[in-house]
């Protein structure tokens, strides 16, 4: 009994000086960010190694996006983070971003004093006063957004040297509250309000309104909504909600948290928010969604994101995503085509198991494929791989693998063959890039890969080699190697033409430009007039383009010297003349000795011809 005893004297003892030092004040540092842990409370502050002579912060060590919790945890003691403390993030030089929770109440004194770097804040509505001297000479914040239609408590020099095209946002019927305040107008160039969120949905309406109505008035702003930094569990396993695209207000969150809207068995439509970093795990497993559009930032996908959504049809998934987690679409059973974005380097065990895939193009990007990956994907028929160098799998990856095709890079076929599981495809083929030629029988074209021409008179490849000023004619050489990015012209039947890729010869004297995304031409760039092939009164030639046309991508444009241009009759249209054809012979000659480069008819430099067919200067020449 003795021995108990003394046990739980230890354990009060200990119990009791945990609680003492809490009330009196702790240091505790949590995922790179301080606190000062007091009366229950837990309130950010500087790291004080960094203390100068004065006991001041000197230098902060906070740099890029600080994400604050609204609550940190300390010995199983859960503390709401209420305020930003003095000096918090003083000369944090490097700080670009910061998300603050609702949670706090208070920022005080010089809390983000001379924060270069921050461009853009939003300040929740639960903030009720912010000390003087706060955002001091922030010379780069030029946007802050607040969630409170009262104006909190400030001084005259809380925001003393913004940018002068400082713009505040204030939620809708606020905007008179702030100006008639003279500290918040005499801060910023324009205070602009926040309309109120329209929701479609009930259901939603009501979970927001409980959540994030900051000033009790029964609706939700844009700016409220642009307030809230995480969701939390609001909408996890609700079967009532059916669509959220008000979800993009919501431009504070920087990731939708794992399983945000898992279980949400009726929900349609979401629009996910712009700045949204990072979707987190099943955090829309199990929904109703036939289409998502990721947005551009989303740098992961977890691990079930999507799992089970099973009326999901259509996914669009950014470049900047580099990982696809774990069954991170398994179980889509709806899902036919997906495009996986060229700088993804992982795609997780299971993620695509069980979808209705027929075809996949897996970028080079990609070093790691998880087992079962593409398990069950029992309509996958091709496979498309743009890796030169075969990676890793198991025999569980693809197990449709005897009934698709799989194709590799030029060159890349042999190292397939011979590789494990990879050598089971039913057929190994040469990546092929399609090609559609219309009822012109011509038009412009422009690969990010090489093509190889040579195994088809089917269709045929054209680069223009030669301009003649006097007659306004172009030439077109043709050639079978044609490296990536080079404008060409094809010419062939209407029809869809599957062109193998290729080695890639450097093609010179090319004066077609390939385009690689929608780009817009005017008539005169410069020293150049911009030339386009289209069909003009029933006569396919290349014309002049009209001021702000866009030319799409994967096709190609000539820009002429504007000089040269007078001596072709209205400087409108060219006339194209084909070196393969007999009318575009226009002088052949033996023996040749010229000053001119010669060019095989693959339009690649020759230094030192010998007998054969040649261009020169334009013109077709025989050597004997």
């Amino acid at each position: 009994m003795k021995r108990l005893n003394i046990y739980l004297s230890l354990v009060l003892l200990m119990s009791l000086t945990s609680i003492q030092i809490i009330a009196q004040g702790v240091d505790y540092t949590s995922d790179g960010i301080y606190y000062i842990l007091e009366n229950g409370e837990a309130s950010v502050t500087f790291n004080e190694r960094d203390l100068d002579e004065d006991d001041e912060p000197d230098y902060n060590d906070y740099s890029g996006v600080v994400v604050i919790p609204s609550s940190v945890t300390y010995y199983e003691n859960t503390f709401p983070v209420t305020s930003i403390g003095r000096f918090a993030f003083r000369n944090c030089s490097g700080l670009t971003s910061v998300t603050i929770p609702s949670s706090v109440k208070s920022i005080d004194f010089g809390a983000f004093q001379e924060c270069s770097s921050l461009t853009s804040l939003t300040i929740p509505g639960s903030i009720t006063s912010m000390e003087d001297r706060v955002f001091v000479s922030c010379s780069s914040l030029t946007s802050v957004t607040i969630g409170s239609i009262t104006p909190p408590s400030i001084y005259s020099d809380t925001f003393d040297g913004l940018s002068s095209n400082a713009t505040l946002y204030v939620p809708s019927g606020s905007k008179a509250a702030y100006e008639a305040d003279n500290n918040w107008k005499s801060a910023f160039k324009e205070i602009v309000e926040f309309p109120i969120i329209t929701f479609a949905d009930a259901n939603v309406k009501a979970i927001c309104l409980a959540n994030w109505d900051a000033n009790g008035d029964g609706q939700l702003s844009e700016a409220e909504a642009a307030a809230v930094t995480t969701l939390g569990d609001a909408f996890y396993g609700n079967n009532s909600i059916t669509s959220f695209d008000e979800l993009q207000y919501f431009t504070g969150l920087s990731s939708i948290v794992a399983s945000a809207f898992s279980g949400c068995t009726s929900l349609t439509s979401v629009i996910i928010p712009n700045n949204v970093t990072l979707i987190g795990g099943s955090a829309f497993s199990r929904c109703r969604l036939s289409s998502i559009t990721i947005p551009y930032g989303v740098t992961s996908i977890g691990g079930y994101a999507f799992y089970g959504c099973t009326l999901l049809t259509s996914v669009t998934i950014p470049n900047s995503v580099l990982t696809i987690g774990n069954c991170s679409f398994r179980d889509c059973s709806s899902l036919y085509s997906l495009t996986i974005p060229n700088n993804v380097t992982s795609i997780g065990e299971q993620a695509f198991d069980g979808c209705h895939l027929t075809a996949v193009r897996i970028p080079s990007s990609v070093t790691t494929i998880g087992s079962n990956a593409f398990y069950n994907c029992g309509y996958l028929t091709s496979v498309i791989v743009e890796k030169e160098t075969p990676v890793s799998i198991d025999q569980y990856t693809f197990t449709n693998r005897a009934n698709a095709t799989l194709y590799v890079p030029y060159g890349s076929v042999a190292a397939y063959e011979d590789a494990d599981y990879w050598k089971g495809f039913k057929y190994i083929k040469v990546i092929t890039e399609d090609i559609i030629i219309g009822s012109a029988g011509m038009g412009t074209f422009s690969s990010t890969h090489p093509l190889d021409f040579s195994g088809t008179d089917d269709i045929k490849a054209y680069i223009v080699s030669a301009f003649k000023p006097s007659t306004g004619e172009v030439t077109l050489t043709r050639i079978t190697d044609v490296p990536a990015n080079t404008g060409i012209v094809v010419k062939g039947d209407a029809n869809t033409y599957a062109i193998p890729w290729g080695p890639g010869e450097t093609v010179v004297a090319n004066m077609l430009v390939g385009v690689t995304e929608d780009t817009q031409l005017n008539k005169v760039d410069g020293d150049y007039t911009n030339y386009i092939l289209a069909k003009k009164n029933n006569k396919l030639g290349f014309y002049a383009v009209t001021d702000g046309s866009t030319l799409s991508a994967g096709k190609a444009y000539l820009p002429l010297p504007t000089a040269q241009l007078p001596s072709v009759t209205g400087a409108r249209q060219l006339t194209m003349v084909f070196d393969d054809e007999t009318t575009g012979i226009q002088q052949i000659q033996s023996d040749v000795k010229s000053n001119g480069d010669y060019y095989d008819l693959q339009g690649r430099r020759v230094s030192t011809p010998t007998r054969g067919l040649y261009i020169v200067n334009g013109k077709k020449v025989v050597i004997k």
